[in-house]
């Protein structure tokens, strides 16, 4: 018979000595798998990372043709007809909205229909002064305060001209000046505002500025840049 058969309390302390043991033993095999883990991680990270720095990146459009750049001072590869076919759509799909979603429309506008050419001298861009006019002009506060809806009908629009165009900024409170040349369209376009409910439906005369953009910023190159009444 073994002298430690009948006590209890030191086969409980052998017990734990041995489970000690075993679980220390555990521990260490545990430690070294997730050693080796990381150093594989840390391997597959830094050749993933080697990968990217060295991957080439080409821009290609919807049908997966090649973009390539080209200068704003060119004029679009599409004649007048689509041009006018477009920027008429555009004036519609931006001119019409009622009280509750102008405000989406005016940020879809903005992304997609109005230039994105940056002025050097202003951070805000030319949807944003468009909607900022229409706003103080009173339209929208009587859109919102009559819970009702507009849209804008198109009598004519006709070329004016196209051509490079030079735009002239200050630059600083010295009077720096920089000049950017953009290849711009020129319509006079005549268009009636109807709000539901209020008479604002009399013809106004307007010169819209259509400019090149960057291809790689726009699949379709071109913005309108301004919207103005000549009367």
């Amino acid at each position: 018979m073994s002298q430690h058969e009948g006590d209890p309390a030191l086969q409980a302390v052998l017990d734990l000595d041995r489970h000690m043991r075993e679980q220390l033993v555990i521990w260490f095999i545990n430690a070294i798998i997730a050693i080796v883990i990381l150093l594989f991680c840390m391997y597959k990270s830094d050749t993933v990372s080697r990968v990217d720095r060295n991957r080439n990146y080409i821009s290609v459009d919807t049908r997966n043709v090649l973009i390539e750049s080209q200068s704003k001072r060119q004029p679009a590869s599409y004649d007048n007809e689509e041009i006018q076919g477009w920027l008429l759509n555009s004036l519609e799909q931006c001119m019409m909205f009622d009280y509750q979603n102008y405000a989406s429309v005016a940020n879809h506008c903005n992304a997609h229909i109005f230039s994105l050419n940056m002025p050097p001298n202003t951070a805000v861009r030319h949807g944003q002064a468009f909607y900022r006019q229409l706003e103080r002009s009173g339209i929208i506060r009587t859109l919102i305060d009559n819970r009702t809806a507009m849209r804008i009908q198109i009598d004519s629009s006709t070329l004016h001209k196209e051509g490079v165009r030079d735009f002239k900024y200050i630059t600083s409170v010295l009077g720096d000046m920089v000049t950017e040349s953009l290849y711009t369209y020129e319509y006079d376009v005549v268009f009636r505002i109807k709000m539901d409910g209020q008479k604002l439906d009399a013809p106004i005369k307007y010169r819209v500025v259509v400019e090149k953009m960057s291809p790689l910023i726009r699949e379709f190159p071109l913005g309108v840049r301004s919207i103005v009444s000549l009367e």
